[in-house]
């Protein structure tokens, strides 16, 4: 919890009751969320993850293919993993509060006194829970959230001065959201900018950068074989090359996490570090900046080096050069690692 990072999580989940990790692939940020929640010994906490098909009915309720005792198709109303979660929320805080009230299925949400409501604010730091959204700016954010989006903000939760409660429109009963509930969100740069970004959910957000820290590297990537600790420094020299040349090249937000490089930790000889180097380079970077660079062939070889990409007649396309083993692979990573920067600008 002394970590300037865990330090400015709680800050922000403090004063708006969510917030967005974002920043490039492999920074650490899923990771992060929950050494987060571990830390801070939650009620209970859930994960779930946004992609492109999903929508308002999987996240707060909808209306469902059931069957009844004849086989025959019906249509019920089914809660969401949202809704399910509040409704888990609410009821674990009422229970530590003391308060008989009970938030059930198909119901409205009950109304509170405001003595009750004191009561409950006063238990709620005694009963947190976190819900992680991974992966969040790959959803329709409006299309998910719908009208709720303002009973997000921190002072329109339930039991508090500015309470919101809101009609839903399949099963008609009354909502809220508890405020002992937290959202912690990622969001990977590569995929999407900030920028472009719902101005509704930017607004409700706090947000926390996390770029590639070389120094979690550098700690953890400590070996007492020096013939390891060489693979080991030069995979990070390596990578700090390469984000050199992509920050360059395309943009900061395109750099490459320092969780690529994490799995190294694991090798006890030099042999066996350089052969899971060799996986990581040639399996999880290079085909990483393929996908950025693949209609750009001059920057994917100005960033990863002419040992590893060959370019096509007037160098409007690109082959991967054969793969290389053991030393004749570090020699390629040295060569890298020794190279300039290329000063050379390009059109976009």
């Amino acid at each position: 919890m002394n970590d300037p990072a865990f330090r400015k999580m709680n800050r922000l989940l403090t004063a708006k009751n969510q917030i967005i990790l974002y920043g490039p692939p492999g920074t650490g940020k899923t990771h992060a969320a929950q050494r987060y929640i571990a830390a801070h010994k939650p009620g209970d906490s859930a994960f779930v993850t946004f992609h492109p098909s999903f929508a308002y009915e999987d996240f707060i309720e909808g209306l469902r293919p059931q069957t009844d005792d004849e086989g025959r198709i019906c249509y019920g109303i089914e809660d969401g993993i949202f809704k399910s979660f509040c409704m888990k929320a609410f009821n674990a805080l009422m229970e530590t509060a003391g308060l008989e009230r009970r938030w059930e299925e198909g119901h409205d949400v009950p109304a509170l006194s405001e003595a009750e409501k004191a009561q409950a604010l006063n238990a709620r730091d005694r009963v947190l829970f976190y819900l992680v959204i991974d992966e969040i700016n790959r959803g329709d954010i409006p299309r998910i959230f719908g009208e709720l989006i303002t009973l997000l903000e921190k002072d329109k939760r339930l039991c508090t001065d500015h309470e919101l409660v809101t009609t839903l429109p399949y099963s008609k009963t009354r909502f809220g959201i508890p405020p002992n509930l937290f959202i912690i969100g990622t969001m990977n740069t590569a995929d999407r900018s900030i920028a472009l970004l719902d101005i509704a959910l930017r607004r409700r957000f706090g947000f926390i950068e996390m770029m590639p820290d070389y120094g979690v590297l550098e700690e953890h990537l400590g070996h007492d074989d020096p013939s390891v600790q060489e693979i080991h420094d030069l995979a990070i020299a390596a990578l700090r090359q390469v984000n050199a040349r992509v920050a360059e090249q395309y943009d900061r937000d395109h750099q490459i996490g320092h969780s690529y490089l994490m799995k190294l930790g694991g090798s006890n000889s030099r042999d066996e570090a350089v052969e899971t180097l060799q996986y990581i380079w040639y399996y999880e970077v290079l085909p990483l900046m393929q996908e950025y660079f693949y209609d750009a062939p001059q920057k994917l070889k100005d960033c990863v080096g002419s040992g590893f990409v060959i370019l096509g007649e007037k160098g409007r396309s690109f082959t991967l050069a054969e793969e290389r083993d053991g030393e004749e692979f570090i020699q390629m990573i040295q060569m890298l690692v020794g190279a300039a920067i290329p000063q050379d600008e390009y059109e976009a």
